[in-house]
C-alpha cells in the first residue's frame, strides 16, 4: 500500500535520485545470478587447481557453523585460528596441530600476511567492519557474518572497499538464501509469476531472557564479573570505547541486545528474512525513508523491542506503484490475517516474510517454506514452480576465491544493501514515530540529530578503519 502523503513524494524521489545506491547499471546487480540459476551445467566434479589458505577470526559459537562446512571443501586449508577466548581455539588443535593460534586478529595482519589468502569472520557485530576492512586492505578474500556491519556509516566504508578492491571475493553469511524454497520464490518474483508486488512485511520473534537477548529492558549493563583467565575482555571489546565490564551472559550471546555491541532481534535476523525481497525484486538501492514506532524502548544501553517500522523504497518495474513499503516488526507483531487474505485461524511463525502480490499473499519462512493465499484459501498449487540449480553457500565462495565465476548470495555489495534495511528500523527507533529521510549513498539522515546519535561511532585506539576506506 503506497500510503506516503503526496506532499512527501517529491522529497523522497529527490532523495532517491541523489542518494540511492546504484553499484552497477540497472538490473545488472542480480543479472548474472538470474542467468546462472537457469543453467543445467553441473560443476560438482570440478577440482580447483590450488588450495585456499584460510584463517578463522572467531573460533567458537557461530564460527563453528561456518568452519565445519568449509572444512568439507577439498581445496580449503585452515592455517590459523583467532579467538579472544583460548578455549574456543583449543577445540581445533587436534585437527589442525600446525595451524597458528592467536587471540588478537591484528597480529595476523601485522606479522603473517604471507601465510593466508582468505578470512572467515564470525565475531560480535561491533567488530565486523574493522575486521572486514582490515582484511580487504590487506587484499584478502573475506567471508563475513551478518549483519555485515554495526554502524550505518560503516556501510559506506564497506562499499568504498568493494569499489577499490574488485578482485577480492566477498560473501555475507546469510546461508539460508541458498535454500531451494527461497531460490524458487526469488525466481517466481523475478519472472512475473505472481504479478506486481504491492507491499511486504517481515517480522521476528519475541526477545527471550533465556536466549540471545535481555528481558526486561535494561537501563544499565549487567554487574561486572571477573573475566576468566582464558578470555581477554579488552580484546573482546576491540573497537568499543565504552567502559563495560565482563559478564558471562554478555560475552556468550546477549551482547546482541545492547546498543554498543548488537542491534536486537531485528538486526540479528533481518538479513535472513529480507534477502528474498532484495533478490526477488531487484532492489538495488537503499530505503528512501524509515519510520519506527517504539512503544517500549529503547533504553540507554539496550535495544528496545516491540518495534513497528516502515521503510519506503523507490518502486521499479516489478512493483505496483512508484513506491514500495516494507514493514519490519518484532515481538508478537505480524500482519492481520484477514487484511491480507490469510486464513482467519492461521498463526504465522516467528521470522517470516509476507509479500502481497497481484496473484495473492505469499507467506514464507526464513528457510524457504512457502504458501500462497488468496481470500483465505491456499492457492499454492495454482502457480508454476521454477526449477532452480542447487547451490552451496560456503563452497561457491571458496570456488570463486580460486578463480571460478559462480554467482554468490550475497557478496558484500548486495550484503550491504540487505544489512542497511536490517539496521535502519532499529536505529530509527531512537526517534520513534518520526519519519526520517535516508540518503543511502552518503549514509546520512535528513535529521542532523539522528546523524550525530545513530550513524557512526568512535573507535578505540588500534582498532579503527583503514584510512583508505574511510
Amino acid at each position: 500500500m503506497n500510503t506516503i502523503p503526496s506532499h512527501n513524494r517529491r522529497k523522497l524521489i529527490q532523495l532517491g535520485a541523489l542518494g540511492g545506491l546504484s553499484l552497477l547499471p540497472a538490473g545488472s546487480l542480480f543479472a548474472a545470478d538470474k542467468e546462472e540459476s537457469k543453467s543445467t551445467e553441473t560443476e560438482k566434479d570440478q577440482k580447483p587447481e590450488k588450495m585456499l589458505r584460510v584463517i578463522a577470526i572467531g573460533a567458537g559459537g557461530r564460527a563453528v557453523g561456518n568452519i565445519k562446512p568449509l572444512e568439507k571443501h577439498k581445496a580449503v586449508e585452515f592455517v590459523g585460528f583467532c579467538d579472544v577466548d583460548t578455549r574456543m581455539m583449543n577445540r581445533w588443535k587436534k585437527s589442525y596441530p600446525d595451524a597458528l593460534y592467536l587471540q588478537d586478529y591484528r597480529v595476523f595482519f601485522r606479522d603473517h600476511l604471507d601465510k593466508f589468502d582468505a578470512v572467515v569472520m564470525s565475531t560480535p557485530d561491533h567488530s565486523h567492519a574493522p575486521i572486514i576492512l582490515t582484511a580487504m586492505a590487506a587484499d584478502k578474500h573475506i567471508y563475513a557474518e551478518k549483519p555485515l556491519v554495526h554502524q550505518l556509516d560503516e556501510l559506506r566504508m564497506v562499499r568504498n572497499a568493494v569499489a577499490a578492491k574488485p578482485k577480492l571475493v566477498t560473501q555475507m553469511g546469510n546461508q539460508r538464501s541458498c535454500m531451494k524454497g527461497k531460490m524458487e520464490i526469488v525466481e517466481m518474483l523475478r519472472n512475473g509469476e505472481l504479478g506486481k508486488i504491492k507491499e511486504a512485511w517481515v517480522w521476528v520473534g519475541r526477545m527471550k531472557a533465556s536466549g540471545y537477548f535481555v528481558d526486561p529492558w535494561l537501563d544499565q549493563y549487567p554487574e561486572a564479573k571477573p573475566a576468566p583467565e582464558e578470555l581477554d575482555w579488552e580484546l573482546w571489546k576491540s573497537c568499543s570505547k565504552a567502559k563495560v565490564g565482563y559478564h558471562p551472559d554478555m560475552a556468550r550471546a546477549k551482547w546482541r541486545a545492547f546498543w554498543e555491541y548488537g542491534s536486537g532481534p531485528i538486526g540479528d535476523w533481518g538479513c535472513h528474512i529480507l534477502d528474498t525481497l532484495f533478490y526477488g525484486l531487484n532492489l538495488e538501492s537503499g530505503p528512501l525513508a524509515v519510520k519506527t514506532e517504539a512503544p517500549r524502548g529503547p533504553s540507554k544501553v539496550s535495544v528496545g523491542t516491540y518495534l513497528q517500522s516502515t521503510m519506503t523504497f523507490k518502486g521499479n518495474a516489478q512493483t505496483s506503484g512508484d513506491f514500495l513499503e516494507i514493514h519490519f516488526n518484532d515481538g508478537p507483531i505480524s500482519p492481520p490475517n484477514l487484511s491480507y487474505g490469510l486464513p482467519r485461524k492461521l498463526k504465522p511463525q516467528s521470522n517470516m516474510t509476507l509479500i502481497v502480490t497481484e496473484a495473492g499473499t505469499l507467506l514464507t519462512t526464513a528457510v524457504g517454506g512457502w504458501k500462497l493465499y488468496k481470500d483465505g484459501k491456499d492457492i499454492s498449487a495454482s502457480v508454476t514452480i521454477p526449477k532452480v540449480k542447487p547451490r552451496h553457500h560456503w563452497h561457491d565462495w571458496v570456488d570463486n576465491c580460486l578463480g571460478a565465476k559462480k554467482p554468490l548470495w550475497s557478496p558484500l555489495d548486495v550484503g550491504s544493501l540487505i544489512t542497511e534495511a536490517a539496521l535502519l528500523p532499529v536505529k530509527a527507533s531512537v526517534f520513534q514515530g518520526r519519519e526520517l529521510g535516508w540518503d543511502s549513498k552518503a549514509c546520512r539522515f535528513d535529521l542532523e540529530e539522528a546523524n550525530a546519535k545513530v550513524v557512526s561511532r568512535e573507535y578505540a585506539d588500534g582498532f579503527g578503519i583503514p584510512k583508505e576506506f574511510v
